[in-house]
């Protein structure tokens, strides 16, 4: 999220959003969420994506569980965002046995 004087703010490409004139308001404010959370999370350089779990992004959208992953279907289809399962390297360089899902908000 970038500042400007008038406050915080969010850029998003207005081909995507024609592309979400058809969708549910839930699956809208989902992508605006994804969008500040790659703002947030991708600007180190290194990767493209970031990671997220389902409850936590229902937690964060304040939406329910099912809507979430219905809306990440959403998305994808759209081809909007890529998801995949991944895993996460501990301290001592070890995979952890929870999956994640790993998010990357597609530039179109």
């Amino acid at each position: 999220m970038a500042k400007y004087k008038a406050g915080n703010y969010i850029q998003f490409s207005w081909r995507a959003f024609k592309k979400l004139e058809g969708c549910k308001t839930s699956t809208k404010w989902l992508y605006v969420i994804l969008n500040e959370f790659e703002h947030k999370y991708t600007g180190n350089g290194k990767q493209g994506f970031f990671f997220r779990s389902i409850d936590d992004l229902a937690v964060d959208t304040g939406l329910s569980r099912p809507v979430v992953i219905q809306g990440l279907r959403e998305l994808e289809r759209l081809e909007l965002i890529k998801t995949w399962q991944a895993h996460w390297k501990n301290k001592k360089g070890r995979l952890s046995e929870k999956h994640i899902t790993a998010i990357n908000v597609l530039n179109i």
